[in-house]
């Protein structure tokens, strides 16, 4: 439509009102990505939606261009911001996205097209920003490893060309955090580093929409994924569903599937209102600087979860990374009227011993530990719930009431021992002994 007005004013008796049309759309578009309606950068609907988003920001910055509007600037679309929020969506391959709901029908989740596109139409609206400079270098390596049918490709070049921007090294990119919004998707994005051996994670505070029964809503507060290299450590299901979306409207799989405490008879909160309840994170702090280096986070998912079927007075997930993201310790104190359940899902079969639970992938063993001395269950998924892969569902039942929940998990050996005294943990990390203070709103670790 915006090609149409733009391309025959003057000479189509149309032209003003589809001009007039497509202002009335650019409006809409910009109050609604404007505050009361916004908080801010949100991934809402997976990398399937961003083809939407591309859409309407080529057609604003058409209609700018030739009109002499400011419709790009009334968006509040910050082109630099969104790329380092998809730099930290993306797996340290650099050609696979973690999971942040729909990922189209690509059971991969690898860059398509849409995304490949949005991603390159991004850098070339801010081609002096070191986030467009970064990312023309991970597009040079997702595009060797992403077929593209010519006439896409040569859309893409032609309108969103990033040949006249400087490539920069993924290694000069020294920030290793980075949060989006709640309400919203909510992600906290940590990692080692931005090379293809580097370790990754992606924590979740959202639930996809105010009512996580329908779209592609996927209730995963506050879960999170892991990586490592080309390997998940900690995965999503839907990974390895058919169609690469699992909890998807009518499935009634819900939170089952996410890495979080579950609660008896809740999968997702119905409340349609839509100022309702959304997880909020509360700390997300790079404290590399620190005398111990670590990430401190922590997620307040009780406004989510507690609605008529379930009574929820608190629900705290806090999360310690050390060692280079090689150890991650977490504080679950979730306080509600039904049994619980902590579930954690991952692509190999765990070996249960006792309190501790291990896996190896590719050579890379994983350990879970309880510190509460828990004993563990675990099963295959495959074969159900859409899933076509092996994908093991590593759980522990928490009883209904008030429970605390202290979980060490490392990669590689590097933990070797750790023990619990109320909200002191002591652990002996690659042979240096550490102690974790959990308090309100930090955990600082000696």
């Amino acid at each position: 439509m915006v090609v149409a007005a733009v391309g025959t004013d003057g000479f189509n008796p149309n032209a003003p009102a589809l001009l007039a049309e497509a202002s009335r759309m650019a409006a809409k578009f910009a109050a609604n990505v404007s505050p009361p309606n916004w908080a801010g950068l949100a991934q809402a609907e997976g990398h399937y939606y961003s083809t939407y988003v591309r859409h309407a920001i080529w057609a604003m910055t058409l209609h700018d261009r030739a009109r002499g509007t400011s419709w790009m600037v009334q968006s509040n679309i910050n082109p630099a911001a969104t790329l380092d929020a998809l730099i930290y969506q993306a797996r340290p391959t650099w050609t696979h996205f973690f999971l942040v709901g729909s990922e189209a029908a690509d059971a991969s989740a690898s860059f398509g097209p849409t995304s490949l596109a949005y991603w390159s139409q991004l850098a070339t609206l801010a081609p002096a920003s070191d986030q467009a400079r970064h990312a023309k270098t991970i597009l040079a390596t997702a595009e060797a490893a992403n077929y593209w049918y010519r006439a896409s490709k040569a859309f893409q070049n032609f309108y969103f060309n990033t040949n006249a921007i400087q490539a920069l090294p993924l290694s000069s990119k020294s920030d290793r955090l980075n949060v989006q919004n709640t309400p919203g998707a909510g992600l906290i994005g940590v990692r080692s580093g931005f090379d293809a051996n580097a370790r990754a994670a992606l924590m979740f505070a959202n639930n996809m929409a105010y009512d996580a029964r329908w779209s592609h809503g996927n209730p995963d507060a506050p879960g999170f994924q892991w990586a490592s290299g080309a390997d998940w450590l900690v995965t999503d299901p839907e990974f390895y569903g058919s169609s690469g979306i699992m909890a998807e409207a009518g499935s009634g799989v819900g939170s089952d599937v996410s890495n979080i405490v579950t609660l008896a008879g809740a999968k997702s909160n119905d409340d349609e209102s839509p100022q309702a309840r959304f997880p909020v994170i509360r700390f997300a702090q790079d404290n590399r600087a620190a005398a111990v280096p670590h990430f401190y986070v922590q997620i307040d998912a009780q406004p989510y979860w507690d609605q008529e079927a379930v009574s929820v007075s608190a629900y705290t997930r806090e999360y310690v990374w050390l060692d280079d993201l090689q150890v991650v310790v977490i504080k679950d104190r979730v306080a509600a009227n039904v049994a619980k359940t902590w579930r954690l899902h991952v692509p190999a079969a765990p070996t249960i011993s006792g309190s501790t639970a291990s896996y190896t992938i590719n050579g890379k063993t994983v350990t879970v530990r309880d510190l509460q001395g828990g004993a563990w269950s675990a099963s295959n998924l495959r074969g159900t719930l859409q899933i076509t892969r092996d994908v093991w569902r590593l759980s522990q039942a928490l009883p209904s009431g008030s429970v605390t929940s202290i979980k060490v998990i490392d990669v590689g050996n590097r933990v070797t021992a750790a023990n619990v005294a109320g909200d002191v943990v002591t652990l002996t990390v690659a042979g240096v002994a550490r102690t974790i203070t959990f308090g309100a709103g930090s955990a600082q670790p000696t």
